[in-house]
């Protein structure tokens, strides 16, 4: 199990155009711009901008910041969905 989410986790590789599905919320988000940024504890880690899609409509802010390791364990887990540009996907 340990090893298999590590492949997973892995296998996740981000880019700019990618979409995220929450599976929790039914939210779709396109990363838009990756940004690195300087932690004391962490030291350096990155984020990720998304422009969530189907906000509009519920009149609530659609531009959210998300931790690039915690994406990509959403995405490990199953909370969230992603469909990469280049055509790789993981959905559980």
């Amino acid at each position: 199990m340990k090893e298999d989410l590590k492949e997973r986790l892995e296998s996740v590789i981000l880019n700019v155009g990618d979409i995220v599905v929450d599976c929790v919320n039914n939210d779709i988000g396109i990363l838009v711009r990756r940004r690195r940024q300087f932690d004391m504890m962490l030291e350096e880690l990155y984020l990720w901008e998304v422009r969530w899609i189907n906000k509009a409509k519920e009149n609530v802010p659609m531009d959210g910041v998300i931790e690039e390791e915690s994406l990509k364990l959403s995405i490990a887990v199953g909370t969230y969905e992603w469909h990469s540009i280049n055509g790789d996907s993981l959905e559980l």
